[in-house]
């Protein structure tokens, strides 16, 4: 749909990315009151292979 210049193929990215983003922030909200927040970086870092 993006390459194709769809505007809903642009909208839908923008729907997957602000949920992903939102809970990105509820998960390290999480691993805050956890106190495990460098074990939640390591983890997010290996599950997207980043680190």
């Amino acid at each position: 749909m993006i390459k194709a210049d769809e505007i809903l193929g642009i909208r839908l990215t923008t729907i997957h990315n602000l949920h992903f983003i939102q809970q990105l922030m509820e998960n390290i909200k999480d691993a805050i009151r956890q106190d495990r927040l460098l074990q939640y970086r390591q983890e997010f870092l290996q599950h997207f292979n980043l680190g």
